[in-house]
């Protein structure tokens, strides 16, 4: 006689049986699924109870390169036909679009914005995006959000105090970020590596800074690795050491820097409020158009080729302009928060408005 643990595992290593066995897994995780977006639904329309306005904000939330047609698309979709449903209307405030590969992914959002009261993107190319679905009505092209923000006066700098220089590294790898390739991500990590021991050769002060405080984090350890290795014995001990947990010590430390080297998008933004001169490294579409639209489109590398050599030399030109630069970016800054303010009476006025409202 086989005692039941043994017939169990006999029977288990039967084709059939494991079949079976998987399918009956997968029943149960998909009834589980269906079960706990049934209870959301039900929480949201709860919540939705009374609301008259449901305001859409983000970074790049009209894609779906991350989590696929199931994440963003499908999330947006949900809270505006239950806004509708309750009868608020719905404003997208300066979104960010692209990619959207899947066909699922495009309907979704497509029908999303179909339904909203109003809608603004934050740069030209995310407006051709949705053109692209038929979206009927103009595109508003409204800068990101956080050009609103107010940043602290910089403290009064010592004489003798050396220039200080920011530098935000992304997780350009295939574990975060989709479209990447992990030779890409050595080679840009070591390029950040050795421009780093350059500016500390070069007297500079240098700080990594994260904007994303789980995924930033460990790419800032894969090149301070590569500097410890590569420098002179105790180089990498003079970086400066600047906490940044959340958004107020990071804005306190960006109003005292005098050059950014960034490549997330709220990165280069943030810097640009401050404003600071920036070189920034884009992966995609959203950093250039970033760069660009603030006048600053000289100051862009790629991150599928970038080289220390390049960072070095994009750097000493953009330190060499550094002050016409800020003169520039006040200009520009000025504009971007007239345009958010602008946006913001139009969409909270207590009437509502009527603009767009024949693009539902």
């Amino acid at each position: 006689m086989l005692g039941r643990g043994r017939l169990r595992r006999w029977l288990v290593r039967l084709p059939r049986v494991r079949a079976a066995v998987a399918a009956i897994r997968r029943a149960a995780t998909a009834i589980g699924t269906f079960g706990e977006e049934l209870r959301f639904l039900f929480d949201a329309a709860r919540l939705m109870r009374g609301t008259d306005l449901l305001l859409l904000t983000g970074s790049g939330v009209l894609s779906d390169h991350f989590g696929g047609a199931m994440n963003c698309p499908w999330t947006i979709f949900r809270w505006v036909v239950l806004a509708r449903m309750a009868g608020a209307r719905v404003a997208i405030l300066s979104a960010g679009a692209g990619p959207l590969d899947s066909p699922l992914s495009r309907f979704l959002i497509q029908r999303s914005l179909r339904l909203a009261w109003y809608r603004s993107y934050r740069d030209e190319t995310s407006a051709r995006v949705i053109d692209a679905l038929g979206v009927p009505g103009r595109a508003t092209i409204v800068p990101d959000l956080a050009y609103s923000l107010e940043f602290p006066r910089p403290p009064a700098r010592q004489p003798d105090c050396r220039p200080l220089v920011g530098i935000n590294a992304f997780p350009h790898n295939p574990r975060y970020w989709p479209l990447a390739d992990d030779r890409v991500y050595r080679r840009y990590v070591r390029a950040l590596a050795i421009f780093a021991g350059w500016l500390l050769d070069n007297k500079y002060r240098v700080y990594f800074f994260p904007t994303q405080l789980r995924a930033d984090p460990p790419v800032i350890a894969d090149v301070k690795a590569i500097l410890v290795t590569d420098s002179r014995e105790g180089l990498a001990e003079e970086l400066v050491d600047r906490p940044t947990g959340d958004v107020p010590q990071l804005l306190d430390t960006l109003a005292e820097t005098d050059v950014v080297v960034a490549t997330r998008f709220h990165a280069i933004a943030l810097a640009l409020a401050v404003p600071a001169p920036v070189l920034a490294i884009s992966n995609h579409h959203k950093m250039s158009d970033l760069m660009k639209a603030a006048g600053q489109g000289r100051y862009l590398l790629d991150v599928e080729t970038v080289t220390a050599e390049a960072l070095i030399e994009r750097f000493t030109l953009l330190e060499f302009n550094a002050d016409a630069i800020r003169g520039e970016l006040r200009h520009h800054i000025a504009g971007y928060r007239r345009a958010l303010e602008q946006q913001y009476d139009l969409v909270l006025a207590p009437s509502g408005g009527d603009t767009q409202e024949t693009c539902r």
